[in-house]
């Protein structure tokens, strides 16, 4: 169905016609075409079929900056922040669906309603059940984070009989499938199902789909396969007496850069309750944190000078992408074993904080590594009541300044 020209310029992200129709008297409310047509499709409240402002935020057609600069003129000329469309939908879940973390905060600092529910349910059900990514690493992980973190939902706004999970696709047969194609799809599924069920640890109907998943993807992946059964055999060593030092080799054989297997290696030991219970515990997650790099260390390699981590601007042969790209810090995965609801029972977390807060200020700096799960951390403290949480949360916010 054709839109206004002022709704199609925004959708565009075209600026300069934007600006110019809105000189020349478009409303920024919609016009009275779309009104019309809205009411012909049954709207609510004379809402018209297309927003101006909706149809900028859910736009991914150009660039970021473009679609901020459309915004930004559309509500300057008075657009409603929180106005509907056709199915019910403010410009903030529409802005969700398409997954711009940007365009999210803009709306969020414009005064958007973040409990906004419309026909899709509210913005993290709208991200989750539309425009699946192609493939892990999307812009959208940012963005849903960024909605949780706002306090949004996490179950998506369902009061029914249905709920969120109702909605998203059943990954389990792409992930364990042949399709390349098909697997980065339900990965990018599974990323972004997971930093929900890190958001809602206590929903057990999202755990369950997460380890049925998770099941699926290893089926699908035979080194993934073989590496999770070393680790659950390392797991179950946890009373014996050659626990640590098995969990020393598989360190050790761990190369840089193996995110995956490093992370397979906090989710199923470091995390484990009876894992988190031994005595080893905190020998265990420092002997991971040993393993990330130090930019000063990389930057003497690679320059002949060491280079310290607010001289950025020198740093011409691009170590700190290197440490980005080849994910050579490893503190994100020692932050998440403390989040989890074992270790936030133990009477050493905060000394163990304190440990990784300053080895990551001594080999990183401020660097923005980490900060996603420093925050998670101290939001686990909070929720829990943690009787350290202060002291821990000040030493976390020195170390990863991002946190919040």
């Amino acid at each position: 169905m054709s839109k206004s020209p002022l709704a199609q310029a925004c959708y565009d992200l075209a600026l300069a016609r934007v600006r110019a129709l809105l000189a020349k008297g478009h409303p920024p409310d919609g016009s009275k075409e779309e009104r019309f047509r809205g009411q012909a499709h049954g709207c609510i409240d004379g809402a018209p079929y297309y927003t101006p402002l909706g149809e900028a935020a859910r736009s991914t057609v150009g660039p970021v900056a473009d679609q901020l600069a459309v915004i930004k003129a559309l509500l300057a000329a008075g657009a409603p922040v929180d106005e509907r469309d056709y199915c019910s939908d403010t410009p903030l879940l529409l802005a969700a669906g398409s997954g711009r973390p940007e365009v999210v905060a803009a709306l969020h600092a414009a005064g958007a309603d973040l409990a906004a529910v419309g026909g899709h349910g509210n913005a993290v059900a709208r991200l989750l059940r539309l425009n699946t990514p192609d493939e892990p690493g999307d812009p959208k992980v940012q963005a849903l984070r960024l909605l949780l973190r706002l306090g949004v939902d996490p179950k998506g706004g369902f009061t029914g009989e249905h709920g969120l999970l109702d909605f998203v696709e059943d990954p389990c047969e792409d992930l364990a499938g042949r399709s390349r194609e098909d697997k980065l799809r339900a990965r990018a599924l599974l990323e972004l199902m997971e930093v929900l069920g890190e958001a809602a640890p206590g929903w057990a109907e999202l755990q369950a789909w997460l380890e049925r998943a998770r099941a699926a993807n290893l089926r699908g992946d035979a080194a993934a396969r073989k590496l999770v059964e070393r680790l659950e055999k390392l797991r179950d060593q946890v009373g014996g007496t050659s626990f640590e030092k098995a969990f020393r080799k598989q360190v050790g054989g761990t190369a840089l850069g193996r995110y995956d297997e490093l992370r397979a290696l906090t989710r199923v030991v470091l995390c484990a309750p009876s894992v988190v219970a031994h005595e080893s515990w905190p020998s265990l997650v420092r002997q991971v944190l040993e393993l990330t790099v130090s930019y000063g260390d990389l930057t003497e390699e690679a320059y002949g000078e060491r280079l310290d981590v607010a001289d950025i601007e020198d740093d011409e042969g691009g170590v700190l992408d290197m440490i980005a790209d080849e994910r050579l810090s490893t503190v994100e995965h020692c932050l998440r074993a403390c989040a989890c609801p074992a270790a936030l029972e133990r009477p050493d977390l905060a000394a163990l904080v304190e440990e990784i807060a300053r080895t990551k200020r001594a080999r990183l700096g401020q660097l923005s590594f980490g900060d996603e799960e420093a925050r998670a951390l101290i939001e686990a403290l909070d929720r829990v009541g943690h009787a350290d949480r202060l002291p821990i949360q000040m030493r976390l916010r020195e170390a990863f300044p991002f946190a919040g």
